[in-house]
C-alpha cells in the first residue's frame, strides 16, 4: 500500500511539472497582455530593399525556421516598410501593415501621387484595406504588443504618429480591398506629443520605432533620435543620431519620459558624425540585447552591433552596456531593418547589392561574436 501512494504521488508530481512547462512555452508564445489569452505570436517579418530604389518586391521571413518568400503590390501601387503584427489572429492569420504609393491618375504624366497606409493579410498579401493619410510615413510602423490594432508610424516631419485601426469586426468584408475603394479614417491619426522635455533645442527627429514585445520593457519604446542643435553661425541643424529609450502614457499617444541607451560620457564617437539607427530586440538565454547598425554620415556601409540592455537607476528605464556593444564585436551588415531569428541566435537583413535576405549568428555557443553571413532558407 505504502508503495502504491509513493508511485501516486510520482505520477502526481510529474503531470504538475508538465503543465508548469506547457504553461511556461505558451506564455512564451504570446506578446504582453495579448487580450482572450489564446492568440499566439507571430513568425512572420519583413524585410526589403526600401532604402534603396529599384527592387519593388517585399522579402517575408518566418523568424522561426528561416524560410523566406516574396509578395509584390499590384500593378501601379508601391508597398514599403512592411511591418508584421506580433500577433496571430484567431484564424490563425497575420496582420501586417506599411505605406502604399500609387499614382492619383494611372493615365496621366503628371507625377502626382496617392500615399497612405495599407493592410495586409500575410503570407497571402490580401489587402484588407488602404487608408489615405495627410502625412508621408518614412518607416515601419512599430505594432502596440499590448493594444489591438494601434500602431505608431514614423512620419517624413520627424514626428511619430498613433492610428488605430477599426475591429474586423466592424469591417465590412471586402468593401476596401481595392485601390478604387480607400478607407476615410485617418482621421484616427494621432500626433504623438511630448510631456516631458524634449531633448535639444526643438522637437527632435525620431525614426526606427521598436515597441518590444518583452513585458519587462512595457510600455518602453526604441527609437532613433536626432536632437536639433545649432552650426557655428547659428541656424539649426539636426546632430548625429543617437538610440533612445521613450516611455508612453497608457494610450501610446503622449511621450513621458525619455532618455538615450548609450550614456553620452560612455560614447567617444556620439558627437563626430557617427549614427546609430536601425535598433532591434532580442531576448536569448535569458538575457536582453539590443542589435543595432553603426554608420559615418555619408558612408554606404554599416556595421552590426549587439549590447545587453539593462534597467537604469530609475525603474522602467534602460541602458545600453556601451561595453558589450565595443567595435571588436562589430561586424559589417546591410543598412536597413533588422529581424532578430525567436531564439535570438540569428539576426536578419536584406542586401540590396545581392538582392536577398542574409543572416549573421549573433553568437556562438560559447557565446562569443558569430561568423560569416548565411543564406535563410527560401519557400518553394
Amino acid at each position: 500500500m505504502f508503495y502504491y501512494f509513493e508511485s501516486l504521488a510520482r505520477l502526481v508530481v510529474i503531470v504538475v511539472s508538465l503543465f508548469s512547462v506547457a504553461a511556461l512555452t505558451a506564455s512564451q508564445l504570446k506578446p504582453v497582455g495579448a487580450e482572450g489569452g489564446s492568440r499566439l505570436a507571430s513568425s512572420w517579418d519583413s524585410l526589403s530593399g526600401e532604402y534603396f530604389q529599384g527592387d519593388a518586391r517585399v522579402h517575408l521571413i518566418d523568424r522561426a525556421d528561416g524560410r523566406t518568400t516574396t509578395i509584390a503590390a499590384p500593378e501601379g501601387e508601391r508597398w514599403n516598410y512592411i511591418s508584421a503584427s506580433p500577433w496571430k489572429n484567431q484564424d490563425e492569420g497575420v496582420e501586417a501593415v506599411g505605406r502604399f504609393t500609387r499614382s492619383s491618375r494611372p493615365a496621366a504624366d503628371s507625377g502626382s501621387s496617392v500615399c497612405g497606409l495599407v493592410r495586409l493579410r500575410l503570407p497571402e498579401a490580401e489587402v484588407i484595406e488602404r487608408v489615405d493619410l495627410d502625412i508621408i510615413p518614412s518607416g515601419r510602423p512599430a505594432w502596440n504588443p499590448v493594444g489591438d490594432g494601434q500602431i505608431l508610424i514614423p512620419a517624413g516631419n520627424g514626428r511619430l504618429y498613433s492610428y488605430r485601426f477599426a475591429s474586423r469586426s466592424d469591417e465590412v468584408g471586402g468593401l476596401i480591398a481595392t485601390p478604387e475603394h480607400q478607407a476615410t479614417v485617418g482621421a484616427d491619426l494621432m500626433a504623438v506629443e511630448w510631456r516631458c522635455q524634449a531633448p535639444g533645442q526643438g522637437e527632435p527627429f525620431l525614426s526606427d520605432p521598436v515597441w518590444p514585445t518583452i513585458p519587462e520593457l512595457q510600455n518602453l519604446v526604441i527609437v532613433s533620435l536626432s536632437a536639433m542643435t545649432a552650426d557655428d553661425s547659428g541656424r539649426p541643424r539636426y546632430g548625429a543620431t543617437a538610440l533612445w529609450w521613450l516611455e508612453l502614457s497608457g494610450d501610446g499617444e503622449q511621450i513621458v519620459a525619455a532618455g538615450p541607451l548609450i550614456d553620452p560620457s560612455d560614447d567617444p564617437n556620439g558627437s563626430v558624425g557617427v549614427r546609430r539607427r536601425f535598433p532591434n530586440v532580442v531576448a536569448r538565454d535569458g538575457r536582453i540585447q539590443l542589435a543595432y547598425l553603426v554608420s559615418r554620415t555619408g558612408g554606404s556601409e554599416a556595421e552590426l552591433r549587439v549590447g545587453d540592455l539593462e534597467r537604469g537607476s530609475n525603474a522602467g528605464r534602460l541602458r545600453l552596456r556601451f561595453d558589450s556593444a565595443a567595435e571588436g564585436a562589430a561586424r559589417p551588415f546591410p543598412i536597413g531593418h533588422l529581424s532578430a531569428s525567436w531564439d535570438g541566435r540569428w539576426i536578419h537583413g536584406f542586401s540590396h547589392d545581392l538582392g536577398r535576405i542574409v543572416s549573421l549568428p549573433l553568437a556562438t555557443d560559447d557565446g562569443a561574436p558569430g561568423g560569416r553571413a548565411s543564406d535563410p532558407k527560401r519557400l518553394p
